[in-house]
């Protein structure tokens, strides 16, 4: 039999067996001294760095939401800003457009009143060529007057053939009947007449001392009645004006 001493393994102190012999298992190693005080440390500090570490993971994501919000504000107040501007730049644009429109409106109204003295204008252009056209009318009627009463033969030849008129003024419409004097018996009288503004005709086939003559104006114009004797060659005239 083997001798036993206490350095020598388990496997070892019975080198030599036997039949019935079975070696030892082995016995798990357990940490000597301190060793067992340390673990339940350790699993706190374990934990403590974790819980820091999530402090920390969440610091900083709280951190990077700060800048966020940061930004988000900076960008808020920028926009504000922007719209301030465009809703100051829109009421200057309706105050000018206010502007504008009150501009058109009077502008309106100048040109109502210039359409309005154009009307005026215009009539009192119509009521001036009026006013020419009968001045000029006049002119030739002053003189064609003129010449006529210094013919010589302006309602009178003699004292025995003469008419009571020189000049007759009837306006369109208008007649009027002369009387022409005849101081010879058998005699016959005979009217001819130049210009178309009167009718100009007998009122009687025969007469006495007076021939009665009758004068219906029909437009604007002169007509010369011209009146002469079988007797002699002595003739007068008598001059129709007629207005409108």
């Amino acid at each position: 039999m083997a001798k036993f001493t206490p350095d020598t393994p388990p496997a070892e102190q019975f080198s030599g067996g036997g039949p019935d012999y079975t070696e030892p298992t082995p016995e798990p190693v357990r940490p000597k001294g301190k060793g067992g005080k340390l673990l339940p440390w350790l699993v706190a500090i374990a934990g403590a760095l974790c819980a820091i570490g999530a402090i920390l993971l969440w610091m900083g994501e709280k951190d990077s939401l700060d800048r966020q919000i940061t930004s988000l504000e900076a960008r808020n107040r920028s926009l504000t800003r922007e719209v301030e501007s465009l809703t100051a730049q829109r009421d200057e644009l309706e105050l000018e457009v206010s502007g504008l429109e009150s501009d058109k409106r009077s502008l309106e109204e100048q040109m109502g009143e210039v359409e309005s003295q154009m009307e005026e204008l215009t009539g009192s252009n119509a009521d001036m060529a009026g006013d020419l056209e009968q001045l000029a009318g006049a002119a030739e009627n002053y003189g064609a007057i003129v010449e006529f009463l210094q013919s010589g033969t302006a309602g009178y030849a003699s004292s025995n053939f003469y008419c009571d008129e020189k000049i007759v003024a009837l306006s369109a419409g208008e007649s009027v009947t002369l009387n022409v004097s005849v101081g010879w018996d058998d005699v016959t009288v005979s009217l001819n007449t130049s210009g178309g503004s009167a009718e100009v005709h007998w009122a009687s086939d025969t007469f006495e001392d007076v021939a009665p003559v009758e004068i219906a104006a029909q437009s604007a114009g002169i007509t010369t009645i011209t009146f002469t004797n079988n007797v002699n060659d002595e003739t007068f005239q008598v001059l129709v004006l007629v207005a409108e």
